[in-house]
C-alpha cells in the first residue's frame, strides 16, 4: 500500500527517518523510480513524494538511462531556486510532497490544488501533531484517546461522505487542497497556509473555451503517456473521459482494459473503439460477489469514508493483467469538474421519462444523488455545518467548489482512494492548464457538459462518431439534437424488448456496473445487515424505529450499505477510542 506518515512513534514497516523525534516513513509500490525519494547532499535538502507530480515535456531532455528520482531531483532544484509559494503554485499534477530541509531544521508537507490525495492530520502543536496519507494508519498509531463525532456519523449515513475537513473522530482533521503545512522545530511551531485557491472568474466565449479545453487535454494525456511512463493501461469503458485518453495517447503500445459482468452495449463499444485505435483490449469479467469479496478491504485502507460499492477497482489489485502496467490512467474526475454533477441542477422529464437534459435550479442542500433524511435533532447539527461551508448559496460555482474541493471527499471517492493507494494511477484532470479552464468554465456551459463534451469531440480522431454508451449519440452535438437522438434509440429499444428481439440483461441493462439493489440483495450483504450490531445507534439517527430492510431497498437501497460501512467502523475500534 502507498502511504506518506509523520508520527510519534516507528510503524518499523519500512525505514523510516528520525526527524527531531518525529518519525518519517513512506511507502511506494510502483515500478518507475521517477518519483523515489532523494537526499539532495549539496544542499542538505530530503523529499519524499506520493502520487506523481507532472513536469513539461521538453524538461525529460536531461534524463540518463535507468536514473532514479528524476522528478525528486528536478523538484529540489526548484525548491532551492524558488521562494516557498511559487514553488508551490509550480508543481503539477496529483500529489502529496513532503520536505525535510536540514538547513533550517523544518519540514514542509504540501497538497495539490485540487485535493486529489488526502493527508490526516492530528494536533495542533508541534510536540503532539502527527499525519498520514491513511486514515487508519494516524488513528491506530495515536497514543492519545481521540473521540468518535457522531455529526461526522450522521452525515456520512445521510450522504455517504463527510465535508472536509472533518472525520469521524473530532481529533483528526483533514488538509485542504492547495495548502502547506510548515514544521518549523527552531520556533517549534507550525505554520499553515493555503497557496492555492480555486476562483470562479467565468468566460462566456464558447469557442475559445471549447479549443483551450480540448488542448490543455492533448496536452494533460501526452505528459503521462511519454516513454519514460512504462508499459501503460487505461480503463476503458463506452463513455469518452476513458477513450479521449486512449485515443491521444503519445504511445502506440498503450493498451485498454474493460470490466464488465454480463456482456453488453458498453462492452461492444469498447471493442469498437480499441478496434478502430488499433489497440489491444483485455476485457476482465467480475466475478458476481465481486464488491463483497474486496467491502473489507475498501473499508480499511479507505478509512470508512466512502462506500465499498463504489469501489471499482479494488477487486484488481492482484490482476495478472494489471499488474504488468507501469502507468494506470483513467477517466476520473471529468464527471466532476466539466459536466456540472455537483451543481443545483434539475432534470427533465418527457413523457415521464427522464431524459439527458438539465437546467440550473436554486441552492438546495442535497446534489447529485438521493440523500437520507435523519431525525431533526441531526438534521439540525449538519446543517450548521454546512452554513460555514456554503456562505453565498446565490452562487452555483462556488457551491460547487467547496462541494467537490479537496476532491477526496467526493462521495465515490473509493474508486480514486484505491487506485492511488494500490496502483501506479495518475490523473490526467490534476494538471495546471486543465484547472485554468474549470475556473473560466462557467455553470451555464457545464450543466449539459456542452463545452467539455465538444472539447473532447474535437480530438477523438477515428473514434469521434462512434455513440456514447449512456447518451446513445456521437459525442460533441447540439444538446436539443442529441436528447431527440436518445428519446428515439430509447423508445427503440423499448421496442425492441417488448418484441424480444433484443435481450438486455435485467440487472446490468447496457451500463458496466451492476445496481446497487442487485448487491444488497445478495445473501452476503443481508447476512452483513442481520448482523449490524449498532441498529439502536442509526435507529436513534434516522428515527426508525423499525429501520426495515425491504421498506429501505425500495426507497434508498444506499443506506443498506452506509449503516454497513458505520458498523464495520464502530465495532472495529480500539477500546481506548471513545464513543
Amino acid at each position: 500500500m502507498n502511504y506518506l506518515s509523520l508520527l510519534n512513534k516507528d510503524l518499523n514497516l519500512t525505514q523510516s527517518i528520525n526527524f527531531n523525534n518525529k518519525y518519517i516513513s513512506i511507502n511506494r509500490k510502483c515500478n518507475l523510480k521517477h518519483w523515489n525519494s532523494y537526499f539532495d547532499a549539496n544542499n542538505n535538502i530530503q523529499i519524499m513524494i506520493l502520487g506523481r507530480p507532472v513536469i513539461e515535456v521538453p524538461e525529460w531532455q536531461q534524463i540518463q538511462e535507468l536514473e532514479e528520482s528524476y522528478i525528486t531531483k528536478f523538484l529540489i532544484k526548484k525548491y532551492v531556486e524558488l521562494e516557498i509559494e511559487d514553488f508551490c503554485n509550480q508543481l503539477n499534477g496529483a500529489f502529496s510532497v513532503l520536505v525535510i530541509d536540514y538547513r533550517f531544521n523544518k519540514i514542509l508537507i504540501i497538497t495539490d490544488k485540487l485535493g486529489i490525495y488526502p493527508i490526516y492530520t492530528y494536533g495542533t502543536n508541534l510536540e503532539v501533531f502527527q499525519f498520514s496519507s491513511n486514515f487508519n494508519i494516524l488513528a491506530d498509531n495515536l497514543n492519545s484517546e481521540i473521540n468518535i463525532d457522531y455529526v461526522s456519523l450522521a452525515e456520512f449515513l445521510k450522504k455517504g461522505f463527510i465535508y472536509h475537513p472533518n472525520t469521524q473522530y473530532k481529533e483528526i482533521k483533514t488538509i485542504d487542497s492547495g495548502s502547506y503545512y510548515i514544521l518549523d522545530f527552531n520556533k517549534k511551531n507550525i505554520t499553515k497556509k493555503k497557496y492555492f485557491k480555486l476562483q470562479s472568474q467565468p468566460s462566456y466565449n464558447f469557442n475559445y473555451l471549447v479549443n483551450k479545453l480540448s488542448k490543455a487535454l492533448e496536452k494533460s494525456i501526452e505528459k503521462r503517456t511519454l516513454k519514460y511512463f512504462g508499459k501503460k493501461g487505461v480503463f476503458l469503458s463506452g463513455g469518452m473521459d476513458s477513450r479521449v485518453i486512449l485515443a491521444n495517447s503519445a504511445d502506440s503500445t498503450t493498451e485498454a482494459i474493460t470490466l464488465y459482468n454480463v456482456e453488453n452495449n458498453e462492452t461492444r463499444l469498447s471493442k469498437k473503439i480499441a478496434k478502430l485505435l488499433k489497440k489491444k483490449l483485455y476485457l476482465i469479467k467480475r466475478e458476481n460477489n465481486y464488491y463483497y469479496k474486496s467491502f473489507d478491504e475498501s473499508i480499511k485502507i479507505n478509512g470508512s469514508r466512502c462506500s465499498p460499492t463504489d469501489d471499482h477497482f479494488l477487486g484488481l489489485k492482484n490482476n495478472e493483467i494489471i499488474k504488468k502496467y507501469d502507468t494506470v490512467l483513467t477517466g476520473c474526475y471529468a464527471d466532476w469538474l466539466f459536466k456540472g454533477i455537483a451543481l443545483d441542477r434539475k432534470q427533465f422529464s418527457f413523457l415521464d421519462k427522464k431524459i439527458p437534459l438539465y437546467s440550473l435550479k436554486n441552492f438546495n442542500y442535497n446534489f447529485f444523488s438521493r440523500r437520507t433524511l435523519l431525525d431533526k435533532k441531526y438534521e439540525k447539527l449538519i446543517k450548521e455545518r454546512e452554513d460555514i461551508i456554503f456562505l453565498d448559496k446565490e452562487n452555483h460555482i462556488k457551491n460547487e467548489i467547496v462541494r467537490i474541493f479537496p476532491l477526496f471527499q467526493e462521495e465515490t471517492a473509493a474508486t480514486r482512494l484505491t487506485l492511488q493507494q494500490l496502483f501506479p494511477w495518475d490523473s490526467i484532470f490534476s494538471d495546471n492548464d486543465l484547472i485554468e479552464v474549470y475556473q473560466q468554465m462557467p455553470a451555464k456551459y457545464k450543466i449539459n457538459s456542452e463545452v467539455y463534451d465538444k472539447a473532447v469531440s474535437l480530438i477523438l480522431n477515428k473514434v469521434k462518431n462512434v455513440p456514447h454508451s449512456g447518451k446513445k449519440h456521437k459525442i460533441g452535438i447540439n444538446k436539443y439534437y442529441g436528447v431527440l437522438i436518445y428519446f428515439i434509440k430509447v423508445t427503440i429499444d423499448k421496442i425492441l424488448k417488448l418484441l424480444r428481439i433484443k435481450k438486455v440483461n435485467l440487472i446490468t441493462g447496457d451500463a458496466s456496473w451492476m445496481s446497487s439493489k442487485k448487491y444488497a440483495t445478495d445473501k452476503e450483504f443481508i447476512l452483513l445487515w442481520n448482523n449490524i450490531k449498532n441498529f439502536r445507534l442509526f435507529k436513534d439517527m434516522l428515527n426508525d424505529k423499525e429501520l426495515d430492510f425491504e421498506k429501505i431497498l425500495k426507497n434508498d437501497t444506499k443506506l443498506i450499505f452506509k449503516c454497513i460501512v458505520l458498523d464495520k467502523f464502530i465495532s472495529q475500534k480500539k477500546p481506548n477510542k471513545k464513543l
